[in-house]
């Protein structure tokens, strides 16, 4: 508890036992060397030798195990941080995801549940055709609705795979998106190497594009939809450029509900120490471009 080395026989009296004493017996021990495994001032564990023949241990060999106990003490406490981190980006992803179930669902099925009342109204009073005439609405936001679901699932159980990196997996989600939803989405490659992004890089980029994807199809009234990969050095810009109508931003129909996807898709972006531009004119399209770290760094103090 004093953070020293204890170094002993086992038949020395005025040393600690430090060891299960079955332990001591079947495997007949002699002598040991403990040192501490120190964290600041909390006690970690021990690191501790022992040897069936008698042996003097030297300053030297407390020497030698303190300092592997620190590296030992340096790795757990890597391990310890790492988790957390994954703790706290676990939690700022569900996060993320309610804002976006708040934004692409909650709001269609508060509309669906006020009009359904307003039919039933509708159809107590006899009012038929205009009863139909709701109906009709309600069957559009239903479908609005099933799209929005089947496409934020379709996204969710995508994820950047180790082996195909962040260009394998687009290349193959984007397959899959023009066949779900018929919108040409396209990766262009500026240059091969981006072997280097960091497992969150590639993760949150994905989850940007994604989102870029989903403000097209629900927004743009494009078909056309171009991603453009570029490293720079030690950062590489992502190009999502679209040929749609494009948006004066604080005017465009729906752009309350555009800007709430732009806005996670930015914080996306600063997250990892990046940024996010938006480009777009009426009639002109729109581009989306996030600029990130290859890498990420570690806040001052981890």
């Amino acid at each position: 508890m004093s953070g020293q080395p204890v170094m002993a026989e086992i038949n020395d009296s005025d040393q600690p036992i430090l060891f299960d004493e079955d332990l001591i017996k079947d495997e007949k021990i002699a002598s040991f060397l403990t040192v501490p495994l120190e964290r600041g001032e909390r006690i970690l564990g021990l690191i501790q030798v022992m040897t069936r023949q008698p042996r003097r241990f030297l300053p030297r060999d407390a020497q030698l195990l303190m300092r592997l106990a620190h590296h030992v003490v340096v790795t757990i406490e890597n391990a310890r941080l790492y988790r957390q981190l994954r703790y706290l980006a676990v939690l700022e992803e569900r996060d993320w995801l309610a804002r976006e179930m708040h934004d692409h669902l909650s709001q269609t099925l508060g509309y669906m549940n006020i009009k359904t009342s307003m039919i039933d109204d509708l159809l107590v009073g006899g009012q038929v055709d205009q009863a139909r005439e709701g109906l009709q609405e309600l069957k559009d936001a239903a479908k609005i609705a099933y799209t929005d679901v089947r496409e934020a699932i379709f996204n969710l159980r995508t994820s950047v795979s180790p082996g195909a990196g962040l260009l394998g997996t687009l290349q193959d989600y984007l397959v899959d998106y023009r066949m779900h939803y018929g919108l040409d989405a396209r990766l262009i490659i500026a240059e091969e190497d981006l072997a280097e992004l960091s497992p969150e890089v590639a993760a949150q980029l994905l989850r940007i594009i994604q989102e870029a994807l989903v403000n097209v199809r629900k927004h743009a009234s494009a078909d056309k939809v171009r991603i453009t990969c570029r490293p720079d050095g030690d950062q590489v810009d992502i190009t999502i450029e679209d040929n749609g109508r494009g948006f004066a931003p604080d005017q465009a129909p729906g752009a309350d509900q555009q800007h709430y996807g732009l806005q996670i898709m930015r914080e996306r972006a600063e997250s990892m120490g990046g940024s996010l531009v938006l480009d777009s004119q009426p009639g002109r399209g729109t581009r989306v471009i996030v600029r990130v770290p290859v890498l990420i760094q570690p806040a001052e103090g981890s």
